[in-house]
């Protein structure tokens, strides 16, 4: 779908609409001739027709040849409402990353997710070298539109930044809340169920403890020789 940027109008939000207008002009004599477009590649040989040609102009540099209509592509694509989470991290972003055609020098590509929208830009090193300029001029021109459209005080990617970290330290703060009260409420589960067990065992036995009383020494007398028939005993 071919539409113009209006790049000639200076004020962001007379380009915006003249772009709206652009945009649903051909999204109407798009979708006009969508009905009469064969839907059945299968039929048509396209899944082995496509991949020859595309080599075939690739190898023979048709594109360098070849005068084309565009040289900028824009898309932008849906993304989920709901936050994401990867290995327990909460993802806080998804940048798009799209593929330059042949022909094509810059490709522009924004993703919404949960409530905000994130920019990817590709190019070729030859046709653009100077992409970290126009990543600037892009968020500048993001902030003039915002403040146009929604007035002074509006989130900006300069302000929305800020926001965003913000809004991440709280749901960490809260995140740890959460994991910390789980941890004190699974100890005094853990605390109340051994207190439970050991109630509910019986009561030790007493042992009866062994005495140990001396013994009394006993004197065993011992006889001795007698001289001259008298006998005598010693203890």
């Amino acid at each position: 779908m071919n539409c113009p940027l209006a790049t000639n109008y200076g004020d962001p939000i007379k380009r915006l609409r003249k772009i709206h207008e652009e945009g649903r002009s051909t999204k109407t004599l798009a979708g006009s001739v969508k009905d009469v477009a064969p839907g059945d590649c299968t039929v048509l040989g396209a899944p082995m027709l496509l991949p020859g040609l595309m080599q075939l102009f690739g190898q023979t540099r048709l594109a360098d040849m070849l005068p084309n209509p565009v040289k900028v592509v824009i898309s932008n694509n849906a993304g989920p409402p709901a936050p994401l989470y990867c290995a327990g991290a909460r993802v806080t972003a998804l940048y798009p990353v799209s593929i330059p055609a042949h022909g094509v020098g810059v490709n522009f590509t924004v993703q919404s997710y949960m409530d905000g929208l994130d920019f990817g830009v590709t190019a070729d090193r030859a046709s653009a070298p100077d992409m970290d300029r126009m990543g600037d001029l892009l968020v500048a021109a993001f902030e003039e539109l915002s403040q146009a459209v929604l007035g002074e005080g509006a989130e900006t990617p300069s302000n929305v930044a800020s926001i965003g970290r913000a809004r991440a330290e709280a749901a960490a703060k809260a995140r740890a809340a959460e994991a910390e009260a789980a941890r004190a409420k699974a100890q005094a589960e853990a605390a109340a169920k051994a207190k439970a067990e050991a109630a509910s065992r019986p009561a030790p036995k007493p042992r009866a403890k062994a005495s140990t009383k001396p013994r009394a020494a006993s004197a065993t007398p011992r006889a001795t020789a007698s001289r001259g028939g008298k006998s005598s005993s010693e203890t």
